[in-house]
């Protein structure tokens, strides 16, 4: 999750560690030179987890989900981005944010929860 309004562009960097030209943190594609140098919230619930996954089988296509829900712990929070990654840790060499939404920024206050939602379609022969 993030505070910040400006969605991705493509050919950003999402990958890596945080610096000039890339970061795999939400709300940072392209580094501190990309993504108008947001940030990701790594505190007061928002906290980056592996979230609930549904199983696919059987022939293609299917979809999956990924759903989440946080809660605002300790004082009001903006958000305004949601991103999908490959591992929880950020600021980390082998994170890669796969997917980025952006919607019109919310504050949350003390105990207000949100829910993200991610629908994946697979594809196979």
């Amino acid at each position: 999750m993030s505070g910040n309004t400006v969605a991705p562009t493509a050919g950003q960097s999402s990958t890596g560690v945080n610096g000039a030209a890339s970061s795999g943190d939400c709300g940072n594609a392209g580094g501190s030179g990309g993504q108008n140098g947001g940030a990701e919230l790594t505190t007061n619930g928002f906290v980056a987890v592996g979230g609930a996954v549904t199983d696919i089988t059987g022939s293609s296509p299917k979809s999956s989900t990924v759903i989440n829900t946080f809660t605002d712990n300790t004082v009001a929070t903006t958000v305004a981005q949601s991103c999908l990654v490959n591992q929880a840790a950020n600021n980390a060499a082998q994170r890669v944010n796969l997917a980025a939404a952006t919607f019109s920024a919310i504050t949350l206050q003390v105990g207000d929860t949100i829910q993200i939602t991610w629908t994946i379609t697979w594809t196979w022969s």
